[in-house]
């Protein structure tokens, strides 16, 4: 059974993203300082961006990847949340990433992805590997697994990060030898209740990703 964590209904006084421990207890951010809290939202995703950059270029000169022009590819998406989630307003963002053949796997990636969810800014970052089950040489059909890291929005609300994994399933429509476009559809579960989830917070989301992809 999925657990889920409450608001305070107190957090409309001002206090955003309070939450009540098991004892009645209610914790927010107003003892922080907002020059940290900026310092957090600035650093975090640069980091991320920092390690996609590092990682994307270690892969690239691993010595078993493939040099085919198919091997390697950059991915934009947009990521949009499947789970209804929030009320009245759907969670929106976009996802960037790496891939290269890395044998014997068809692919491995490294995704950074970006989260609006009712105004709170979300990070994640995903290593994984994605299998082929081609129909024909422009339509290819595949899996995605992979595990990642989820960073919480620290000025709107006291929740932890936390690991997550996923589980998909896509399809990839070759226009040309370089640019190609997919459409994929995931399951996310979490050790801790990650993803808000209306006034709750949950332990799993469904998003999918509509999206480019540029081979080199």
């Amino acid at each position: 059974m999925c657990k889920k964590r409450a608001l305070d209904p107190r957090a409309d006084n001002g206090t955003k993203g309070s939450v009540i421990d098991k004892k009645g207890n209610s914790s927010n951010n107003a003892g922080r300082y907002p020059k940290e809290i900026y310092m957090q939202l600035f650093t975090r995703p640069l980091a991320f961006l920092s390690l996609l950059l590092f990682s994307s270029t270690l892969l690239a000169d691993f010595p078993i990847v493939d040099d085919d022009a198919e091997g390697r590819n950059i991915r934009l998406a947009w990521n949009i949340d499947m789970d209804g989630g929030v009320d009245g307003d759907e969670a929106s963002g976009f996802e960037v990433g790496f891939g290269t053949e890395v044998y014997p796997l068809d692919q491995m990636i490294v995704t950074y992805t970006y989260e609006n969810r009712a105004s709170e800014e979300n990070h994640q970052f995903m290593i994984g590997i994605e299998e082929y089950y081609p129909i024909t040489e422009q339509i290819k059909p595949y899996g995605v697994a992979g595990f990642g890291y989820r960073r919480i929005d620290p000025s709107a609300t006291t929740r932890g990060d936390g690991w997550f994994g996923k589980l998909g399933a896509g399809v990839i429509v070759e226009m040309t030898s370089s640019f190609s476009l997919y459409g994929e559809l995931a399951y996310l579960v979490g050790e801790d209740q990650l993803w808000r989830d209306g006034a709750d917070y949950a332990s799993h989301n469904v998003s999918a990703l509509l999206g480019v992809r540029f081979s080199y």
